[in-house]
């Protein structure tokens, strides 16, 4: 959920609240709320109030979780580095949470107005990592640390705010194209991919925000959705102390575990990666002074807007993201959908251009390609199938998903593709029909893309379709295992 800082913020005429509230001002607006400075006349201290917005009223499952998430963070604000709810209720038929007013701005603010001084930093990554292991510890998961969500108060202490109300923001930001693109830039691989969030997806977010306070960019750097998600997926992670020469080497081994593709491979806390994060710091990079501060050049990647192949990932990952809350033990408490491991739709890749040049030139009458001769290329079905997969509607996916393989060349090497087979051999095991969802999964395994992920799915498919053992296709074998994605 987007916090906006009051000063600037246009004045608007107040939502309905309890007489023990006047609002002073608009702070800001994001996602499903919008977020209100006032003062409690009772107890007499400012106040922040997030209400919910009045579009969203006739939805009873946006109320319902509105609300729901609201308490559960509740649970979590007696840490120091929480924000606190004071208060949850409901006013001329709108829920809204009151909860401490902080002043002092979000880390995204402090980040483009100058460097911050390195044990600034550290100080700010402690209070955030101390926050999200209580957390962890409470079987609670974020799944938007970010730093537009950690806020400060005016004796600057930091807080991690929008514990359990984020997945009601982003289930109604999906067309929200700069919170999108803010969040994806720290969500980690399985996320982008559709898996459900676990306390090490927070622990890759803190450490995305750590490297772009130490060096001053993204590890992954900008771009779209779906560029930033394919990066991620495949590509290593960058060494710190190349893109800031004055860093130690030893930070770049504490940040590349803290950036590991694989959950498991990650500090297993929080806490823990922040400290090593400190001892390696305490190491003297190479031909510098040991006590100086080393200077960073604050070069944010600019945003590039291309709108082909946003639409052609904005679902998938904007789906992966989901959730804002969700707990460890898995699912959503109060009964609604379980979360679906899915793939993303990725961007075309230039070797799909470059497979059909001979066909094109002993044939120069078809003048049209093959995405412009039919009305929905094989990305924009597997978009489609994997809408459909997501509400629950898994025989309709598979027709349209069964489609959207048939559009490739035998033999491609598409991504989208890939992501294709994946939707489709998982549509089908959750239609009921795991046996043809073997060969689809093992397929999909032929492509070094995530393949942890896709066995885990592949797995599912042989137990429930009762087929002993795990050697069956080129991806069951313990050849596998060792494999990286």
């Amino acid at each position: 959920m987007a916090h906006v800082t009051g000063r600037n913020a246009p004045a608007a005429a107040g939502p309905d609240l309890p007489e023990r509230y006047r609002v002073v001002r608009l702070i800001g607006t994001g996602g499903m709320a919008s977020i209100w400075a006032a003062d409690d006349a009772v107890l007499g201290r400012a106040v922040a109030i997030k209400v919910l917005a009045e579009q969203y009223l006739e939805q009873p499952r946006f109320v319902a979780r509105f609300e729901r998430e609201a308490r559960t963070a509740a649970l979590l604000s007696g840490h120091p580095h929480v924000v606190t709810i004071y208060d949850v209720g409901e006013a001329g038929g709108r829920p809204f949470i009151v909860m401490e007013h902080l002043a002092g701005g979000t880390l995204a603010e402090r980040m483009a107005a100058g460097r911050p001084g390195r044990a600034d930093v550290m100080r700010w990554l402690r209070e955030a990592a101390s926050a999200l292991d209580f957390a962890h510890e409470k079987r609670v998961v974020h799944r938007d640390v970010k730093p537009r969500n950690l806020l400060f108060d005016d004796r600057d202490r930091l807080v991690v705010a929008d514990f359990g109300i984020a997945r009601a923001a982003f289930e109604e930001s999906l067309t929200a194209t700069n919170e999108l693109l803010g969040t994806a830039a720290y969500i980690s691989p399985e996320q982008a991919l559709g898996e459900p969030a676990t306390a090490a997806s927070d622990r890759y977010a803190l450490a995305v925000v750590a490297f772009e306070t130490l060096t001053g960019g993204l590890p992954f750097g900008g771009g779209t959705v779906v560029e930033i998600a394919h990066r991620r997926t495949t590509l290593d992670p960058p060494r710190a102390s190349e893109r800031s020469p004055g860093l130690p080497a030893e930070v770049d081994e504490v940040l590349l575990r803290a950036l590991a593709r694989e959950p498991a491979e990650r500090w297993p806390t929080a806490t823990g990666f922040v400290e090593s994060l400190e001892g390696a710091l305490e190491s003297p990079a190479p031909g510098t002074d040991p006590q100086a501060t080393t200077p960073v050049s604050w070069s944010r990647p600019r945003r590039r807007i291309r709108v082909a192949p946003l639409l052609l990932g904005l679902t998938a990952i904007a789906v992966g993201l989901i959730a804002g809350l969700t707990v460890l033990s898995g699912g959503d408490s109060g009964g609604g959908e379980r979360p679906v491991a899915r793939e993303a739709p990725a961007q075309r890749t230039e070797s799909r251009q470059q497979e059909r040049p001979q066909q094109q030139e002993q044939q120069p009458q078809q003048a049209a390609p093959e995405e412009q001769q039919s009305s929905a290329s094989p990305a924009e079905l597997n978009d489609q199938g994997f809408a459909l997969m997501n509400e629950g509607r898994h025989d309709e996916a598979i027709p349209v998903l069964q489609q959207a393989v048939a559009g490739f060349p035998e033999g491609s090497s598409d991504l989208t593709l890939a992501y294709a087979l994946y939707n489709l051999g998982r549509s089908l095991r959750l239609a009921g029909r795991p046996d043809e969802a073997i060969p689809v999964l093992e397929r999909r395994m032929q492509f070094e893309n995530q393949r942890g992920v896709v066995k885990k799915e592949l797995e599912a498919a042989r137990r429930e379709a009762g087929v002993g053992g795990d050697n069956r296709g080129r991806g069951g074998g313990g050849g596998e295992e060792g494999e990286g994605d």
